[in-house]
């Protein structure tokens, strides 16, 4: 079962990527699918979420759990994704501008630095997409057979 997951896993991260990369060409050539740019982005980062799920999901495939049930470390996320989940929420917008003009105008170089840093939203998707799918914590363990006994003695 664990192998096949890593499988599944690793053609699932082929697919996205594929569809992702693909992405631009197939909505050009498809009249039916007509939306504004906003949603393509949106569409693109949840992609990219999901490439680095896969891609995640693949290393904590590998490490070794012992156990019975599959968990998701929500404090790990939550610690680990905070910067990549509010890089991401500033990459395309207004407050990045504001932040850039009012606090980086006067170097160029540094205001091209963090015009570069906060505009990565795919490099954020992935990172935060990443976390998630490292902290979901599989355990294969066979089975134990159920016993029941009777330990009741009757006075």
């Amino acid at each position: 079962m664990k192998k096949f997951l890593i499988i599944f896993s690793i053609i699932n991260v082929a697919l996205y990527f594929i569809i992702y990369s693909y992405f631009d060409y197939i909505l050009e050539n498809s009249p039916a699918l007509i939306v504004p740019p906003a949603v393509i982005s949106l569409i693109k980062i949840f992609f990219l979420i999901a490439v680095g799920f896969s891609a995640g999901l693949v290393i904590s495939l590998i490490r070794d759990f012992d156990g019975i049930k599959s968990t998701f470390d929500y404090k790990a996320f939550i610690l680990l994704s905070i910067i990549p989940v509010i890089m991401l929420m500033l990459s395309g917008g207004q407050i990045t501008n504001f932040i850039i003009v009012r606090f980086f105008s006067a170097n160029k170089k540094l205001a091209e630095l963090v015009f570069y840093i906060f505009s990565r939203d795919y490099i954020w998707a992935l990172l935060t997409g990443f976390i998630a799918g490292t902290n979901v914590k599989l355990r294969f363990k066979r089975n134990r057979q159920l016993r029941i006994t009777n330990n009741w003695e009757v006075r």
